[in-house]
Parts: C-alpha cells; structure tokens; sequence
C-alpha cells in the first residue's frame, strides 16, 4: 500500500502579484469591465503548483539500472537480427 502524505501547495505570491497588476494594468488600458478574481490568479502558469519532492538517487539508481540493462540487451539484440530481418539494398 502506497504511504500517502499530505504536502503543502507552493505558493508564489511575488508572481500572482506580478499577474494581477498585469491584468489590472491590461483591464485599464481595455477599458474592460469585470472583476479580477482569486481563481484566476491561482489559474495562472507557475502561481500555484505541488511542491516538488526529493528523490534519494541511491534508492532508485538499482531498479534505474536494472531497465537500462534489459533496455540495452533487447537494442543489441535488435540490432544483431537487423542484418536478417532488413534486405540489404
């Protein structure tokens, strides 16, 4: 069973700041009626994202390695059949 933690969102207000006077700046300069909602600040690229988890290479680097293997075994197998499966042009 997978160990399910609760993280905490990232939360970049010096960009969400930076997005909302630039849609303020942009409603003023349209002349656009509306409101400039929370939600479309935290909908904006980069404002609100899950934070990003460490990884322990040397946990992971023997199953990494293991694919690698089995990945580079089949492509020289692959390529030693190669001569028989392609007709030579």
């Amino acid at each position: 069973m997978a160990r399910l933690a609760r993280a905490k969102l990232a939360l970049d207000t010096e960009l969400a700041r930076s997005y909302h006077d630039a849609m303020r700046a942009l409603q003023k300069t349209l002349d656009a009626p509306g409101e400039i909602t929370i939600g479309a600040i935290l909908q904006a690229p980069g404002v609100m994202r899950a934070p990003e988890e460490a990884i322990d290479s040397s946990a992971v680097w023997p199953a990494i390695e293991r694919a690698l293997r089995a990945a580079l075994t089949d492509l020289i197998k692959c390529g030693s059949a190669k001569e028989n499966i392609w007709p030579k042009i």
